[in-house]
């Protein structure tokens, strides 16, 4: 059973998570916070992370055991990219201010990141054979 919850911070979505050692959790739109608070590392339970729509700049401090992320509609950056966990197999990264990407964990098996400024040398430096799923539509950078 999915029960949604309003959370009043990520300190407060964060503290009933480490309560109930929930697996998922999704804050949308509301509370607005740039970046994931230190001891959020340490949240070793959390499998999915839903951040869609909630002005996140900052992808340090993210659960080590994290297999899902979903952060649409934020203002994250390509340099963020190498502060993802390594336990990371799917992102979902739409409509964020990714401009290059300098680097993906090895084992990342879809990427998403639609409706960003992507250009083809964005993905020169890319070495990731388990890749299975790369959505990079409506780059505007990469039809020129």
């Amino acid at each position: 059973m999915l029960v949604m919850i309003k959370y009043n911070s990520i300190e407060h979505a964060l503290a009933l998570s480490a309560q109930r050692k929930d697996e998922r959790i999704s804050i949308k739109d509301e509370p607005k916070f740039e970046k994931f608070p230190t001891y959020g590392s340490s949240y070793i339970w959390m499998k999915v992370l839903c951040l869609n729509n909630v002005g996140l700049k900052y992808l340090s401090n993210l659960p080590q055991n994290l297999v899902q992320l979903f952060a649409e509609n934020n203002e994250i950056t390509g340099d963020q990219l190498k502060y993802l966990p390594a336990s990371v197999l799917g992102l979902k990264l739409g409509n964020n201010k990714i401009t290059e990407i300098d680097s993906l964990s090895f084992g990342l098996k879809w990427l998403l990141m639609s409706n960003n400024d992507l250009s083809l040398d964005s993905f020169m430096n890319i070495q990731n054979h388990s890749l299975k799923v790369l959505n990079v539509s409506e780059n505007p950078r990469l039809t020129q």
